[in-house]
């Protein structure tokens, strides 16, 4: 097996700081892949990617829209799906697929425990759903009696898209749910659910190796080869990102 070839990622809204450190992190450790940027009609084109993919649906329904981009975008069967708020540190080795439709990291440890939050409120800066400046309030009534590991123990940040035809699975699952997980944690709610009805194999990840997030700016790097900085970590995404590029 040689070098992940292919790299596809989401990003929707105006601005492309984030997005940018992760092309460019890619670029570094993996100068002949392939970068596909997934996107709505009107968002910028990110320096450095090989393909723009414009999808018309709603970017409003995130999670459904980003199944739909899967489906309909140009990333290939073995393509490597980030969040943007992530870099690559190395070398990430292409990973046989077993048999297995998707390959997902599982959660660490301590999220296992965690409680979901049921209730978010997003603004235009926040996620920019709707490109007006109105917030949305979500709520998921069904999740509040239930830890973060037991419904939703993948990290769908870092995902090996063996089978794209997987996708089309997990579009058919977010009929079954509640309405509210085509905005958020639809793909997260769905894999599992998919994963227990024998519909979909997937091949479980170290989340440690491929979705570390950060918790200070001196952290030991040696055992991480993405890093992903979701949440709070966020505000670390711009030194790493200078730390890394200085060791080019």
């Amino acid at each position: 097996m040689g070098l992940a070839s292919e790299f596809g990622f989401i990003h929707i809204g105006p601005d492309v700081c984030i997005p940018e450190m992760l092309v460019e992190s890619i670029r570094f450790t993996h100068p002949h892949a392939k970068i596909i940027q997934l996107t709505d009609q009107i968002s910028p084109i990110v320096t450095g990617v090989d393909e723009t993919y414009r999808s018309r649906f709603d970017p409003g329904l995130l999670s459904e829209f980003r199944v739909r981009a899967y489906i309909d975008g140009p990333c290939s069967d073995g393509a490597l799906l980030l969040d943007t708020d992530m870099l690559v540190l190395s070398q990430i080795q292409s990973i046989e697929a077993g048999g297995a439709d998707l390959g997902i990291c599982t959660r660490p440890a301590n999220e296992h425990y965690a409680p979901i939050n049921s209730t978010m409120k997003f603004s235009r800066e926040e996620k920019d759903f709707s490109r007006s400046n109105i917030s949305i309030d979500l709520s998921f009534p069904d999740m509040d009696e239930y830890l973060l590991g037991e419904v939703m123990p993948y990290n769908s940040g870092f995902i090996y898209s063996f089978d794209r035809c997987a996708w089309i699975k997990v579009l058919g699952k977010l009929d079954d749910l509640p309405a509210v997980y085509r905005r958020w944690y639809g793909i997260q709610r769905a894999l599992p659910l998919l994963s227990e009805e024998g519909a979909l194999k997937i091949k479980e990840l170290d989340s440690n190796l491929y979705n570390h997030t950060p918790q200070s700016l001196h952290e030991s790097l040696s055992d991480h080869r993405i890093l992903h900085f979701k949440g709070r970590a966020k505000s670390l995404m711009r030194p790493y990102s200078q730390q890394l590029m200085q060791n080019r």
